[in-house]
């Protein structure tokens, strides 16, 4: 069986569906932000949960909104090439990776809300599935731009800067690159258990 059909079978579906549901479930989430942000003291008193659910609450109505989109342009271009199961498996390991990536390697951060820093790594792995499918059009060109889109960011500050005036909050440059690092490994692994399945 070739690559290209082999990832055409793992695909399902009911992307789209499953995306808004979690939008609706990540709405929901807003009311309870205060109690799920990211917050150091109350991780280090136990509350190992919020390592992962800081990542779905939000500063304000426009820094939700604008992760919803991002969060639904994934549906967009990649229904056809990103099955639910790995989309979930790629969620919760870049959000933890997120949370852990902050916790230990920036002690200075006291507390984080957010699913920007995931969104980097789950394009990374949407576009690789869409490469796998022989879909280059949408695949390639995503490849380039968000960690071309990183690096301009930490280069050239005024953006950030006015991001974080509309979200009420500093902008983790460093949650985006933990999310866009364990999205690459992600992808790497998925490459090289696709073609070892294909050796069988």
């Amino acid at each position: 069986m070739s690559l290209s059909k082999t990832f055409h079978y793992l695909v399902q579906p009911k992307l789209c569906m499953h995306i808004i549901l979690l939008s609706l479930l990540i709405v929901l989430l807003q009311y309870f932000q205060s109690d799920l942000l990211f917050q150091r003291e109350s991780i280090n008193n136990g509350k190992f949960w919020l390592l992962l659910t800081g990542n779905f609450v939000h500063t304000n109505t426009y820094h939700l909104l604008m992760n919803l989109a991002g969060l639904s342009f994934i549906c967009f271009l990649f229904k056809d090439q990103l099955s639910t199961t790995l989309f979930y498996l790629s969620l919760f390991i870049t959000t933890l990776s997120v949370g852990l990536g902050l916790y230990f390697f920036n002690p200075e951060l006291i507390w984080y809300a957010g699913l920007s820093g995931s969104l980097y790594g789950l394009y990374i792995v949407a576009a690789t599935s869409a490469v796998m499918g022989k879909d280059y059009l949408t695949g390639l060109p995503i490849l380039i731009v968000i960690p071309a889109k990183l690096l301009w960011d930490s280069q050239h500050t005024g953006l950030t800067d006015s991001s974080a005036a509309l979200i009420g909050a500093p902008v983790s440059t460093d949650s985006h690159i933990y999310g866009l690092t364990a999205g690459i490994l992600l992808s790497i692994g998925l490459v090289i258990s696709l073609k070892a399945s294909l050796k069988e």
